[in-house]
C-alpha cells in the first residue's frame, strides 16, 4: 500500500529519475522553461481553486523540478507550499483553461513526434496534468488518453514520487499497479511499557518495526537494523596505490535512558565510525533534520562495519560512509526495507548533493569481485567508466549493474527492496543481456542491433542505468576517440604504482628472467593502450615504460659492482628522475571529486 495523507496538505514530492529521463526529453531554450512556467503556475496560481489541490500541485512541481531542479520560481513555490505561506500568483498564465490548452497541445505533439525516447512517456505525465486542471473539457479528451496508453508500463507511475491520496474523481480510471512500500509517515500504537519512545517489533519479520509517527518531536523509528554494502579505499597513500575493499555497513536502533543528552549525536559507532566524521556528516544529518523536524530521543543508531573480503578496516576513508549512513538512518526512520545487495559510497554535499569516491571503476571491479552486482555512483563515475571502456573493460559494466545518481535523494528510490516495477524490469532484463555473455564477445554483444534495442528498452524504463547507457554508445561507437585526461593518468598510475613498489623491495634482490617475465604484461598493457591516452599523458606513459625496461634491466644482473651494472644503476636512475618529473605534473588531478567544487546540490541528470 502506497503513502496515503489528507489532499489538503501539502507533502513535497520526490524529484527522482525514474519519473522521465531528463536528458531523453526533446524539449530546449525557450520552451522547456516555458513550460516549466506554466507547470509552476498550476502549483502557484490557484490557492483557492476546487479542481487543483496539493496532489496536482505536488505532480506539476515534480515534473516542473525533474525538468530543471534549479529553477527559481518552481523551488520557490515548492519551499512556500512547505511551510503554508502564501506567495503571489505568478505574472503569467493565471486561466486554467489556457494552460490546459497549452499542455495538452505540448503533450500531443511529444507522444506524436517522438523526437526523444522520453517524449511520449513525458506527454503522458502531461496529459494526466490537463485531465484534472481543466476538467470542462476532460471528456472530450479522456478517449485520447486512454489511447496513448497502450501498455501498462507507459502509463503514468507516481509511486514513490507523490503520496497518495484517497481519489476524489472517477475522471481518470486508475490502472493497477505493483504494491508499493509500507506507508513511511502514518500514527503508530502507544510505545512499548518500559521504552518510551520505542515501539514494539512487529511480526512481520527481523527488523521490520511498526509505521513510524508523523514528522516532528514524538517521531519514532520504523524499523530496527539494516544494511548495506560499501566500498572503502584507505586514506592518503601514494597517487595511484587505490586498493578499495568491499565492507558491510550495518545500522540498528539502540535504547537509551531518558533522552539524548543536549548536543548528542543521534549516531554512533564503537569502532570509531563517525568520530571524526562530524563535519563531513554535517550536511547529512541536516537533510534528515529537515525531512523528519526531529530525531527520536529516547534511542540512538549504532553503526557496525565488517569487512567482505578479508580487508583491513584500518586507515580508512570514512568520509565515504556519509552517504550510506544518510540512506540507513532515512530508512530506518521512514519504515523502507533497502536491498543490502547493492553497494553505495561517497558523500553528500550541503544542498543534498551525491559524490561516489573517485577511481569508480576499480570499486566498480572489486564489487563484482565480491559477489555484489548492483553499484550507486554519482556525477563522475560516468567519464570514469568511458575510460574503462575505452581501456577495454567493456566486460566491468555486463557484470557489475551501475545506477547513476547526482541527488542524495534520489538514492533511496533505487536501492529499497520494493522500487519501481519498472526498475526491476530494467534489471531483469540486462541480466539477459549479461547471460549472452556465454555465446559472444563483450564488443560484439554491444554492437549487435537487437542487444542494442534492448538497451534503450532498459533506458526508457529508467535513465538511471548507467550501464545501459555507457553500453549503448560503446556499441554506436559514440564514445570519445580517447580517454579522459583524470583517466589516462589513472590508467598510467595503475600500471606504474606496483612496479614502484617492487622496486623499494627488491632493489638488492638479484632476479633471473626477462622482461617478458617480470614487467612485460605491464610494458604491453601500455603500449597497447598508449594510442587511446589523453595526449597529455602519453610522455607519461613513455616514461613509466622506460622506467619498467631500466629497471628489468638492473634487477637481472648478478654482480652490482661491475661497469655494465654500475651503468644500468644511473640509467635507472635518469629513469626513476624522469618518471617521478613527468608523474608530478598531474598531482592534484585525482585528488579532488570532479564536480565537488561545483554547486553541490545539483538535482537531476543533466
Amino acid at each position: 500500500m502506497g503513502r496515503t495523507a489528507d489532499a489538503d496538505v501539502f507533502i513535497e514530492p520526490r524529484f527522482t529519475p525514474l519519473l522521465f529521463r531528463v536528458d531523453a526529453v526533446s524539449l530546449e531554450g525557450e520552451e522547456r522553461k516555458t513550460l516549466i512556467e506554466a507547470l509552476t503556475a498550476v502549483a502557484r496560481n490557484f490557492p483557492g481553486d476546487e479542481v487543483i489541490d496539493h496532489p496536482v500541485r505536488e505532480k506539476a512541481l515534480a515534473i516542473a523540478l525533474r525538468l530543471d531542479s534549479m529553477d527559481a520560481a518552481a523551488r520557490e513555490t515548492n519551499d512556500a507550499l512547505i511551510a503554508g505561506t502564501p506567495l503571489p500568483p505568478s505574472e503569467t498564465f493565471r486561466e486554467r483553461g489556457l494552460i490546459g490548452e497549452l499542455l495538452w497541445e505540448l503533450a500531443t505533439r511529444l507522444r506524436r513526434e517522438k523526437l526523444e525516447p522520453a517524449d511520449p512517456r513525458l506527454g503522458l505525465l502531461l496529459m494526466e496534468i490537463v485531465m484534472h486542471i481543466d476538467p470542462e473539457h476532460a471528456a472530450d479528451r479522456q478517449q485520447v488518453y486512454r489511447g496513448a496508453v497502450p501498455k501498462d508500463r507507459d502509463a503514468p507511475n507516481w509511486n514513490n514520487v507523490v503520496t497518495a491520496r484517497p481519489p476524489k474523481t472517477a475522471a481518470i480510471p486508475a490502472r493497477p499497479r505493483p504494491p508499493a512500500r509500507e506507508p513511511a509517515e502514518s500514527v503508530v500504537p502507544p510505545a512499548a511499557p518500559g521504552k518510551p519512545g520505542r515501539e514494539a517489533v512487529t511480526e512481520g519479520g527481523a527488523g521490520k518495526r511498526t509505521p513510524p509517527v508523523p514528522k516532528g518531536p514524538d517521531i519514532r523509528f520504523g524499523r530496527d537494523t539494516g544494511t548495506v554494502h560499501v566500498v572503502l579505499d584507505k586514506a592518503g597513500g601514494r597517487r595511484g596505490s587505490s586498493a578499495p575493499n568491499v565492507y558491510r555497513l550495518t545500522a540498528e536502533v539502540v535504547d537509551v535512558e531518558g533522552p539524548r543528552k543536549a548536543g548528542q549525536s543521534p549516531i554512533y559507532s564503537e569502532e570509531g565510525i563517525g568520530g571524526s566524521m562530524a563535519a563531513s556528516l554535517a550536511p547529512a544529518l541536516a537533510l534528515l533534520q529537515e525531512r523528519y523536524q526531529a530525531f527520536p530521543q529516547s534511542a540512538r543508531v549504532k553503526f557496525t562495519l565488517e569487512s567482505v573480503l578479508d580487508g583491513s578496516r584500518e586507515s580508512l576513508r570514512h568520509d565515504d560512509l556519509v552517504a550510506p549512513m544518510f540512506v540507513l538512518m532515512d530508512s530506518l526512520l521512514s519504515g523502507t526495507e533497502l536491498d543490502a545487495d547493492f553497494v553505495l559510497s561517497g558523500t553528500i554535499g550541503e544542498n543534498g548533493g551525491f559524490f561516489s569516491p573517485v577511481h569508480s571503476a576499480q570499486w566498480v571491479r572489486v564489487s563484482g569481485e565480491a559477489g555484489l552486482s548492483s553499484v550507486i555512483a554519482g556525477r563522475s563515475a560516468e567519464t570514469e567508466l568511458k575510460d574503462a571502456l575505452l581501456a577495454g573493460e567493456s566486460e566491468l559494466l555486463y557484470r557489475v549493474q551501475v545506477f547513476q545518481v547526482v541527488s542524495a535523494n534520489d538514492i533511496v528510490p533505487i536501492l529499497m527492496k520494493e522500487r519501481f516495477e519498472e526498475v526491476n524490469e530494467a534489471m531483469r532484463s540486462f541480466g539477459e543481456v549479461r547471460d549472452l555473455l556465454d555465446k559472444y564477445s563483450p564488443e560484439d554483444l554491444a554492437r549487435n542491433s537487437a542487444v542494442q534495442a534492448r538497451l534503450e528498452e532498459i533506458l526508457d524504463k529508467t535513465g538511471a542505468h548507467l550501464s545501459a547507457k555507457l553500453l549503448l554508445a560503446f556499441g554506436r561507437g559514440e564514445l570519445p576517440d580517447s580517454l579522459s585526461l583524470p583517466g589516462s593518468v589513472g590508467r598510467v598510475d595503475f600500471f606504474l604504482a606496483p612496479v614502484l613498489h617492487r622496486a623499494e623491495e627488491t632493489a638488492n634482490v638479484v632476479t633471473t628472467g626477462s622482461v617478458g617475465s617480470m614487467f612485460g604484461d605491464s610494458v604491453s598493457a601500455l603500449r597497447t593502450v598508449r594510442p587511446k591516452l589523453h595526449p597529455e599523458a602519453r610522455t607519461y606513459c613513455d616514461a613509466t615504460v622506460d622506467f619498467m625496461l631500466a629497471l628489468e634491466k638492473y634487477l637481472v644482473l648478478g654482480n652490482r659492482s661491475s661497469g655494465i651494472a654500475m651503468q644500468a644503476a644511473n640509467e635507472l636512475e635518469q629513469a626513476r628522475l624522469r618518471v617521478r618529473q613527468v608523474s608530478e605534473q598531474f598531482d592534484g588531478l585525482m585528488q579532488e571529486r570532479p564536480g565537488e567544487t561545483k554547486a553541490a546540490g545539483a538535482s537531476g541528470d543533466e
